[in-house]
């Protein structure tokens, strides 16, 4: 994935935080779905991803509290349904 920034850490940052939405994100997906096996890069993916993922994305530059603790909620709120 190559993004067009000129600070290759924040490129990186945006790439670690993009990676562990969409793990979070599909990992959601197999549990709603309650499919007992899911791929190996998801099987490390648990409740505790949605702290580090807001513990990264408070780093990335024009980051938003206000839509980053909205994210949050959801996902407590997706994982409080299973």
């Amino acid at each position: 994935m190559h993004l067009d920034i000129e600070d290759p850490q924040a490129e990186i940052l945006i790439s670690y935080c993009v990676t562990d939405a969409v793990l979070y994100t599909s990992w959601q997906a197999y549990q709603y779905e309650k499919v007992e096996f899911v791929p190996q890069p998801v099987e490390i993916v648990d409740d505790d991803m949605i702290d580090e993922f807001m513990d990264k994305v408070k780093e990335v530059y024009g980051y938003q509290e206000e839509w980053a603790e909205r994210l949050k909620i959801s996902a407590r709120k997706l994982s409080n349904r299973q």
